[in-house]
């Protein structure tokens, strides 16, 4: 008989669920995208991201001419950069050119 499934196999181990779909245990009382989102990167994370990337402008702030240009980053701007990240990757734009985004031409990505 072709087709017939045979009960005395054992199932594979890769098709064998072990954790049920759903929320963790983080993420049972989210209830806010900003909430959701600290489960991701929490504050310790972006203190650390903000205080690398001082330490990386500090080392190359001499190769530019205008100090405006390589000035430290605060967290609140760490976080709207990472928010603008996200934008781009919604609306498909990982490979347009960063100045494309910001055109006011009605080329650029409007929500930016």
């Amino acid at each position: 008989m072709k087709g017939k499934f045979r009960s005395n196999v054992r199932t594979p181990a890769k098709n064998i669920i072990l954790k049920l779909p759903g929320n963790t245990k983080y993420a049972k009382n989210i209830s806010t995208p900003s909430q959701a989102w600290s489960i991701i990167l929490d504050e310790a994370m972006l203190n650390l991201l903000v205080n690398y990337t001082k330490i990386y402008i500090g080392i190359v702030r001499d190769k530019f001419l205008c100090e405006k240009d390589a000035k430290d980053i605060t967290k609140s701007e760490l976080k709207a950069f990472i928010c603008l990240l996200y934008l781009g990757g919604l609306h498909k734009s990982s490979h347009v050119n960063v100045k494309d985004l910001w055109s006011t031409d009605g080329t650029g990505v409007e929500i930016i």
